[in-house]
């Protein structure tokens, strides 16, 4: 199973976002 998350880093005024996409499958 393959998930999908938002991780939101930086600065209150100017945030970033970026997409982390993990494999539970794997060990």
């Amino acid at each position: 199973m393959v998930t999908i998350r938002l991780a939101r880093g930086g600065a209150k005024k100017r945030p970033f976002y970026h997409v982390q996409v993990t494999d539970s499958s794997k060990p």
